[in-house]
């Protein structure tokens, strides 16, 4: 019976793997540290900045002056695009893109996947390999630490579609939940009290972005999801607290309705925008920054809302193709050098 039993599971595994072209992410926002759901910059306008976890895009990215620090330890990879991806600065693991990848100054510290080509327009390294479905075209001033491959099979480990669909269903789910609780305000003071499990509260950006403070209360088994209204949304510098155990891990800001947002300042709270192109042209995010595109040279650094399974669980089947064709996809991961 238990033969049985490995038996039909591993054909279980095998039909996933069969069916399912890419492997999927089993927590998005715990993987990503930021993610777009189209592009990140511009080829008129790069994003310049840094950001201390995991970066994915749906379609391409544009960064110049740039650092992925790989702060995660969680993975190998520090950036995933379904797009093409234009590189200049310093990338702390493996890369992977779905269409070209345009090499500038850059340094990476791992290897390269491209379901395109890959070339360079100045001079930089890698301390990995090169493996590009297409051609791989460098010059002299390019030195890569391992081999070059081109014609190589490019599996990638994103599913982009699965991961922006997954985004949107959960600022939609969050956006149809009804309050909970009130959000009281004095004196520019926003104040929030929670309860053991999940809190919904609703204000408006305007709300939100007149304030000077946010101060929120509860125990650590406390969650706070935040539905801002309104389609032109602005956050500048907001002072988010939390007291009793309740941290920034458990508190989500829902932009559902927003088409825009202005982003600017600095703000420790992670940022559900799944719908709106946001503008983070100066400042600080902690935690998560999700964004239907993203312009700007804002800094995000390490952060993550710790409940997206409990919110939206990803559905079983997604799991389990993460353990088949992701399992496959991991193995072939090279260790980064510190």
């Amino acid at each position: 019976m238990k033969k049985n039993i490995l038996t039909v599971i591993a054909v279980v595994i095998f039909t996933l793997i069969s069916t399912n072209a890419f492997a999927t992410i089993a927590d998005p926002f715990g993987y990503f540290n930021v993610y777009s759901l189209g592009d990140i910059g511009s080829s008129d306008d790069t994003y310049g900045s840094d950001y201390q976890g995991i970066a994915g895009a749906a379609g391409s990215v544009y960064f110049s002056n740039f650092s992925l620090n790989g702060l995660d330890n969680q993975s190998d990879y520090t950036l995933h695009t379904g797009g093409n991806a234009t590189l200049t600065g310093s990338y702390a693991g493996h890369v992977e893109s779905g269409g070209n990848v345009n090499l500038g100054s850059v340094s990476v510290n791992g290897d390269i996947y491209s379901g395109s080509n890959v070339s360079n327009f100045s001079g930089g390294s890698t301390t990995g390999s090169i493996y590009a479905s297409g051609n791989v075209n460098l010059t002299q001033q390019f030195t890569p630490g391992g081999s070059v491959n081109p014609g190589s099979v490019y599996s990638p480990i994103s599913n982009h579609t699965q991961i922006s669909d997954y985004f949107t269903s959960t600022a939609s789910q969050i956006a149809s939940l009804g309050n909970t609780t009130t959000v009281s305000e004095q004196w520019g003071l926003l104040t929030v009290n929670t309860t053991t499990g999940i809190n919904v509260v609703s204000l408006s950006s305007a709300q939100l972005n007149s304030a000077w403070g946010f101060e929120v209360n509860g125990a650590s088994d406390a969650i706070l999801l935040i539905n801002v209204t309104g389609e032109n949304a602005t956050l500048n510098s907001t002072n988010f607290s939390y007291n009793g155990g309740i941290a920034s891990s458990d508190v989500l800001l829902n932009f559902a309705e927003a088409t825009s947002l202005d982003l600017s300042g600095g703000n420790t709270v992670n940022i559900l925008a799944a719908n709106a192109d946001v503008n983070f042209a100066t400042g600080l995010v902690t935690g998560n920054l999700i964004a239907k595109d993203l312009q700007g040279s804002g800094q995000v650094n390490l952060g993550h809302f710790a409940h997206s399974n409990t919110v939206n669980p990803i559905p079983e089947p997604a799991t389990l193709a993460l353990l088949g064709i992701g399992g496959l996809a991991l193995a072939r991961k090279r260790k980064v050098q510190p």
